[in-house]
């Protein structure tokens, strides 16, 4: 009990304080950790769609088929398929589809994008000449 004249402040309200102090830095600490796993999480999509974008863009696209590659921490996978049921017919050229899908694991989960285009190709008759 505090007497008349007396300062400071007692045992309890030091702890309460202190208690409160406490709660608050560990509440500031788990934002911190979930900041930063989003931060991690965020370059990795990133860079997954970078790889995906690459082979969108990249000029020497493989023929007809499919081609996987193992980059990094991450799976990519290359399908082209010919559409023709997009084209004209008659038309000198022809339409091509390319699907690129990158996987990796974040954690036990595993993650994936999946990026796909359209690409004007030569038809088989024009490029044999008729």
């Amino acid at each position: 009990m505090r007497q008349l004249g007396e300062a400071g402040f007692t045992l309890i309200e030091i702890l309460v304080a202190f208690a409160i102090a406490i709660i608050a830095l560990a509440a500031l600490y788990q934002l911190f950790g979930i900041g930063t796993q989003t931060v991690t999480a965020a370059d990795r999509l990133e860079a997954a769609i970078v790889l995906a974008r690459s082979a969108l863009n990249a000029g020497a696209v493989v023929a007809d088929g499919e081609q996987a590659q193992q980059i990094g921490p991450y799976q990519r996978r290359v399908l082209v398929q010919a559409r023709p049921d997009l084209a004209r017919s008659g038309a000198p050229a022809g339409l091509s589809e390319i699907e690129v899908e990158v996987s990796w694991h974040e954690g036990r989960r595993q993650r994936r994008i999946s990026l796909s285009t359209l690409r004007v190709v030569a038809s088989a008759t024009a490029e044999s000449g008729q």
